[in-house]
């Protein structure tokens, strides 16, 4: 197993984005080992949906509407 552990405060004025540049490498790493990822946050509303939506944009060209549609049908 991996981790990518990101302490980020479930707060408006948080730098989240400063992240994405690495989840993104860290999930299509992952994928292209055959692996699968796990993302979570402590409450599992903001931070890891911002996480996923981030990677679904950058690499499946997802907008946010039918990205956030997606995860709230798989959660």
């Amino acid at each position: 197993m991996k981790y990518l552990s990101l302490h980020l405060k479930d707060h408006v004025r948080e730098n989240i984005e400063s992240c994405f540049y690495d989840v993104i490498e860290f999930m299509s790493q992952a994928k292209e080992e055959g692996g699968r990822v796990y993302v979570h946050c402590v409450q599992g509303i903001s931070r890891s949906t911002t996480m996923c939506l981030c990677y679904m944009i950058f690499t499946q060209k997802t907008n946010l509407e039918d990205g956030l549609k997606f995860i709230r049908e798989k959660r």
